[in-house]
């Protein structure tokens, strides 16, 4: 991860957030994680959407998706 993966991430957060789509990240490694800390991004994912694992990430996501109201 360097400064230009995080404003591609960035910029996926920006087109996904117009569809109400939540992103999640799993196995982010220290030296991802303090850029993305730097640039603001996990401030704008939130701290709850970063996982240790993929098992973790999907079990978020399907606990969130069985709570979430259909449209």
């Amino acid at each position: 991860m360097d400064v230009s993966g995080a404003a591609a991430l960035r910029s996926l957060w920006h087109f996904t957030e117009r569809y109400d789509v939540k992103i999640s990240l799993a196995r982010v490694h220290q030296h991802a994680m303090e850029i993305l800390e730097a640039d603001g991004i996990i401030d704008d994912l939130g701290e709850d959407r970063i996982f240790d694992n993929v098992h973790e990430a999907v079990t978020a996501a399907k606990a969130a998706a069985a709570t979430t109201p259909a449209p």
